[in-house]
């Protein structure tokens, strides 16, 4: 039981060090495509800083 505690903090670490992080253009490509097919304000304040989200948000009516 110790040991599988242990192992899953470690799993995750492994797994997260495995991703390779995205160039800004292939960001802006998926950006675009998803803009493109319609994405939802929620999809799209996941691309934006906390200070731009602030900004946009504000600015609603």
């Amino acid at each position: 039981m110790m040991k599988s505690i242990f192992l899953l903090p470690i799993s995750v670490l492994v797994l997260i060090g495995c991703t390779t992080p995205k160039s800004p253009s292939e960001v802006y490509d998926e950006y675009n495509a998803k803009v493109q097919q319609g994405m939802s304000y929620q999809e799209d304040k996941a691309y934006y800083t906390q200070r731009k989200q602030a900004d946009v948000e504000s600015k609603f009516p």
